[in-house]
């Protein structure tokens, strides 16, 4: 959504009751002269996630996808056994898609969402798979090389049969990203077209330049941190929005308002976009 001219306050509230964020809401000023725009990107991170996930880091898949893939065999130990089984392809071992391949029902899950929502104006894409893992024998160099650039390509290329608009048939944005969310030097461009890099970025997760950049709140340390991830975006040609960023900071005060500052200016310096992503309520 976006304004032209004049202003309008746009808001999004949660209206599912059964949501634990049902009625809470978000709202930003857009106005000709700010440019600022908002977007509803659909995503099925952490809808119903699989107990599989103990840590419930958010996997992108609906439960009962993790548990047929694995045949009800559920435990937080298995989980990287699911990663293998899905980036290998495996068939679907139980359930009402027993027999098909893990890719295919993925797929289908995703063009059921496109072709219902497909003529909503205001969403402007689909979040591909949030945090793709790498398994027990699937390495992430191995993952972001070759596995992901096919997986998106294959499930990014069922989605667009479902997914044109019937005024115009355009179809929307596909949102990829690599191994757990990051952007790899390894990681491939996949074979698509009107897709964005969205990488994820918790420095204060990280072992060294971020933490420090994060810690210090060193604007210039951050540049050297986040500007790998706009060359990569640049080296394919291809839009960037900072995907995520900002979850289990709120505690830190002053340095989670500095790194809010610093990484939403970086990324706007540089002709891309950015999503604050908190979790907790900053009120």
């Amino acid at each position: 959504v976006r304004v032209i001219s004049g202003e309008v306050f746009d808001v999004a509230v949660d209206l599912r009751r059964s949501s634990p964020t049902f009625g809470k809401w978000f709202g930003a000023s857009l106005s000709g002269e700010n440019k600022r725009q908002m977007w509803v990107l659909i995503s099925m991170h952490q809808w119903n996630t699989s107990q599989c996930f103990q840590s419930d880091w958010g996997s992108g898949f609906p439960g009962w996808f993790v548990e047929d893939m694995l045949a009800g065999a559920c435990t937080s130990s298995n989980q990287l056994d699911f990663w293998d089984a899905f980036w290998s392809n495996q068939t679907v071992s139980a359930g009402p898609h027993a027999g098909q391949k893990a890719w295919d029902v993925y797929s289908d899950a995703w063009r059921t969402v496109a072709w219902r929502l497909r003529n909503y104006h205001n969403v402007a894409g689909w979040d591909v798979i949030n945090e793709p893992h790498s398994g027990r024998t699937i390495g992430s160099g191995q993952l972001n090389s070759a596995i992901l650039p096919q997986f998106y390509q294959y499930v990014g290329t069922r989605i667009r049969w479902s997914d044109r608009r019937d005024l115009d048939n355009k179809s929307h944005m596909l949102f990829v990203e690599g191994d757990v969310g990051t952007v790899r030097p390894e990681l491939a461009k996949p074979d698509l077209t009107n897709f964005v890099l969205t990488p994820h970025f918790y420095p204060q997760a990280d072992q060294g330049a971020g933490a420090v950049a994060y810690n210090n709140r060193d604007c210039a340390g951050l540049v050297t941190v986040i500007q790998p991830l706009l060359d990569k975006a640049s080296a394919w040609g291809v839009p960037m929005v900072m995907g995520e960023f900002g979850a289990d900071v709120v505690q830190d005060g002053n340095k989670a308002l500095s790194l809010a500052k610093h990484t939403s200016r970086i990324v706007s310096a540089n002709g891309q976009s950015w999503a604050w992503w908190p979790f907790e309520d900053y009120a």
